[in-house]
C-alpha cells in the first residue's frame, strides 16, 4: 500500500483535487482541478514528506501558502459570481482582421471576407491596396457587410465595380461561439473560504483550507506529457486573516483517513 504522506506514482499522475469556495453558507463545489504545485511553509513540507508517520491531524499554516492548478472542469458561472465577474467580463473573443489577404468582391452576390472563416465582424474597414496601402473604401457608400456571416456586396454605386479586389485595413472577427471570460492580471480577491481536496489512491484525504484569498491566472500554458490534459491555470494565495483566526492566520491542512 502507498504511504499517504510519501507520492505515490499513481498519485503524481492524477494528481485531482476537488476546489470548493464558501462565501458564509454551505460549500460550493466549483468542479475538478488538476493540482501543479504547493508551495507551503517548512513544518507542513516535513510532514507531506514524512516516510514512516500517518499525521492524521490538523496542521496549521503560519506563512501564506500558494496553491497552482489546472482546471479540468470548472463551474465558470459560479467562480465568476463569487469572484465578482460582472456581464461586461464574459463576452465573445476577438481577433484583429488579417490585412494582407486581398479577396473579390461583386454586386449583385456575396462575398466572404478573405476566403471565408471571418464571421461576427465588427468596424470593416476595406481598402483598394494591402496593409492600408491604397484608399480606404467607404461603408455604405461602396460596400456593405453582413456582420453575423462576414460577407460583403459592393453596392455598384461607388468606387468598387464588380469583381474588384479588396483587403481589409482594419476589424475584428469573433474567434469562439461560446462565452470567454476576460481574465486580468490583477488580483481577485475575496472574503471566501477557498478549499482544495485530494483523496489519495489510499483512501486517505488531504484538504487545504484558506480562510480567504485571491485567484489569478497567468494564462502561462504550458506543453503536456502524453496522457496528460491541459487546462487553464489558476493561482490561489492564502491572504492573513489574523483577525477572525489568529492561531491559524492563513488557514490548514487537513489529513484523515
Amino acid at each position: 500500500m502507498p504511504n499517504a504522506t510519501r507520492p505515490h506514482k499513481t498519485n503524481k499522475w492524477v494528481r485531482q483535487c476537488t476546489l470548493y469556495i464558501n462565501t458564509g453558507g454551505d460549500d460550493t463545489n466549483l468542479g475538478s482541478v488538476k493540482a501543479t504545485k504547493i508551495s507551503a511553509d517548512k513544518e507542513i513540507i516535513e510532514v507531506l514528506s514524512n516516510t514512516t508517520a500517518a499525521p492524521y491531524q490538523r496542521l496549521e499554516f503560519l506563512e501564506p501558502p500558494i496553491i497552482e492548478v489546472t482546471t479540468l472542469d470548472i463551474n465558470w458561472t459560479a467562480l465568476g459570481e463569487i469572484c465578482g465577474l460582472s456581464v461586461d467580463d464574459v463576452g465573445a473573443g476577438t481577433e484583429d482582421l488579417p490585412t494582407d489577404i486581398g479577396f473579390t468582391v461583386y454586386t449583385g452576390k456575396v462575398a466572404s471576407v478573405n476566403g471565408g472563416g471571418y464571421t461576427g465582424l465588427t468596424d470593416l474597414v476595406l481598402n483598394t491596396a494591402a496593409d492600408g496601402a491604397g484608399d480606404t473604401l467607404d461603408v455604405n457608400d461602396d460596400y456593405v457587410y453582413d456582420a453575423v456571416n462576414g460577407t460583403v456586396i459592393a453596392t455598384g454605386d461607388g468606387a468598387i465595380t464588380d469583381e474588384d479586389t479588396v483587403y481589409v485595413e482594419s476589424g475584428k472577427y469573433t474567434t469562439v461561439t461560446s462565452k470567454r471570460v476576460n481574465l486580468l492580471a490583477t488580483l481577485i480577491d475575496t472574503e471566501a473560504l477557498f478549499k482544495v481536496v485530494h483523496v489519495t489512491t489510499d483512501s486517505k484525504t488531504f484538504t487545504f483550507n484558506m480562510w480567504k484569498g485571491n485567484i489569478t491566472s497567468p494564462l502561462d500554458l504550458t506543453f503536456v506529457t502524453k496522457g496528460d490534459v491541459m487546462g487553464l491555470p489558476l493561482i490561489i494565495k492564502a491572504l492573513d486573516d489574523t483577525t477572525n483566526h489568529a492561531t491559524s492566520p492563513f488557514g490548514y491542512l487537513d489529513i484523515t483517513a
